[in-house]
């Protein structure tokens, strides 16, 4: 079995990142096709890829680095065009990025990687450092006559990091300076970019990264399969039909926790699935804890009643149990929406909304760190099996 880099695609290679790319064409397309029509004189575009942890952004990203970079062909005709951009990938975790001198430095040494050459170096201490990168950039850029492509992970981080006079500046240079495009990512529609009072307000175009259903959870399987050499599995494949609804029920559609799963999928011994899920929400402990940090310390109260209850709750149900006035829930409860991190439900018969935890496997894990969680847990995993 190849290793799977549930945590780390970029460790995968470009044609791995290529197959087992699913449900994201029409994404890929909106950028790719976007870059390929945009003349050399025209403003370039700006985008943010939005979706929850594990949904693909850092796997999409790559795959257009990749594309512009012309190791992974796309549409056999976009290779002569991409000529004109320079990719440069800003890794998902830079610690090192506290200011733009430290944004522009990275930039410089990516470029220097990406283009094997001896990029202008200069100490951060030195005065005008960004303006005198900008122009050593343009110079660059005219010489080659090429733009740059700024991949940049976990964008909603970087900005929060910049102290916010940054933000006005940054974005001032992009605007006067048409040779940077960029493409991010982010967990949410994060506040420097949807509150119309901060400077990059409707600067980036959103690219939202959907859950994938059913049917493409069987097409993202069955690549896995194949590339697995899992020939015995893949002729019985309809077979497995049932578990595959039970991953569709637990992930939520959430690609790197469909990886995760994916193990159980593949087991023969029905008595060992309880004792995999239970090592799986182990070993995911780190990645969820991030899910929980991401948000305010008011929405994680919210998350830990509606995860603990392992039911759909009305927001009146939370606040009593918060002790938190409804109308806060209800507002905190449609931040979380648009996070990714809860649903709404209308149950017939029933008035009021219903909410629920949409990630299922975060769920059984919150239940799981509490002794009533784990023995409830060991039943829905007899119950599905």
């Amino acid at each position: 079995m190849v290793e799977i880099q549930k945590f780390n695609p970029a460790l995968e290679t470009p044609q791995a990142l290529k197959e087992m790319l699913v449900a994201r064409d029409e994404e890929s397309k909106t950028v790719l096709d976007c870059l390929l029509k945009t003349k050399p004189d025209a403003s370039p575009p700006q985008f943010i890829l939005i979706g929850p942890r594990g949904m693909g952004k850092t796997h999409l990203l790559l795959f257009i680095y990749y594309t512009v970079k012309n190791i992974l062909p796309w549409q056999g005709d976009g290779k002569k065009f991409f000529k004109a951009w320079i990719p440069i990938l800003i890794a998902e975790e830079t610690y090192a990025v506290l200011t733009l001198e430290d944004l522009f430095q990275e930039i410089l040494k990516r470029l220097q990687e990406e283009l094997s050459i001896t990029a202008y170096s200069l100490p951060l201490s030195e005065p005008d450092f960004v303006e005198k990168a900008v122009y050593y950039l343009k110079k660059l850029s005219k010489e080659r006559k090429k733009r740059y492509l700024l991949l940049i992970d976990n964008l909603h981080e970087v900005l929060g990091i910049l102290p916010e006079k940054n933000h006005e500046r940054f974005r001032a240079i992009l605007q006067n300076n048409p040779i940077f495009s960029i493409i991010g990512t982010a967990t949410f529609y994060f506040d420097a970019i949807a509150n119309y009072k901060m400077p990059f307000y409707n600067f980036f175009h959103p690219v939202w990264l959907h859950e994938l259903d059913f049917k493409e959870i069987k097409e993202f399987l069955l690549k896995r399969l194949k590339r697995d050499e899992k020939q015995e599995i893949i002729e019985k494949f309809e077979e497995y039909e049932p578990k595959i609804r039970a991953i569709t029920h637990l992930t939520g559609g959430n690609p790197r926790l469909i990886l995760s799963l994916y193990q159980i999928v593949t087991e023969f011994k029905i008595e060992a699935v309880e004792k995999q899920l239970f090592t799986l929400l182990d070993e995911l402990t780190p990645y969820l804890r991030d899910v929980v940090n991401d948000v305010p310390v008011q929405q994680r109260k919210i998350l830990e009643i509606i995860a603990l209850k392992g039911e759909p709750i009305t927001p009146t149900e939370i606040a009593k149990t918060a002790n938190i006035a409804v109308t806060t829930i209800t507002s905190q409860l449609k931040r979380l929406a648009e996070r990714g991190l809860v649903k709404s439900l209308k149950i017939k018969g029933r008035r009021e909304t219903l909410y629920d935890i949409k990630d299922r496997l975060f769920s059984l894990w919150r239940q799981m760190r509490q002794e009533a969680g784990r023995k409830r847990l060991g039943f829905i995993v007899r119950f599905l099996k």
